[in-house]
């Protein structure tokens, strides 16, 4: 329930700020498709999915708080993409797909793919404004 009310405010603050700037990126899990559908009905146009691919083993390692490893030890019981009860459900149809795990793209390569998107969708939206 934490993770769908996150997510929902998220969308919203992305609603009240969209009018004053150019381009709005956030870095959230949205682990459900539902989720994910919900967010692009609020805020499209100039809405972009980016799905940044990864394996679990380089999230893990990634993973600078430990959570994940907490979660495997069975210290932290519902973690998502883990735990039954929270699955990551993987993005269907993503505007842009970076593979960042294992034999994916390097961090320089993943900034590049990701910068050269938003510039060339900015002005293509159909509101010509923002993405978010």
């Amino acid at each position: 329930v934490e993770i769908k009310k996150n997510n929902y405010l998220i969308s919203d603050y992305c609603i009240g700020i969209r009018s004053n700037v150019k381009v709005v990126l956030v870095s959230v899990i949205s682990p459900y498709a539902s989720m994910r559908r919900e967010t692009r009905k609020k805020l499209t146009p100039g809405y972009f999915e980016v799905y940044c691919n990864a394996d679990l083993n380089s999230i893990i390692n990634r993973d600078v708080k430990g959570l994940y490893k907490k979660a495997l030890a069975g210290t932290i019981t519902n973690m998502i993409g883990l735990a039954e009860s929270h699955p990551y459900e993987k993005p269907e149809h993503p505007d842009l797909e970076i593979s960042t795990g294992v034999g994916g793209e390097s961090r320089e390569t993943s900034i590049e793919i990701l910068y050269n998107f938003v510039k060339n969708n900015i002005n293509g939206s159909a509101s010509g404004k923002q993405s978010c």
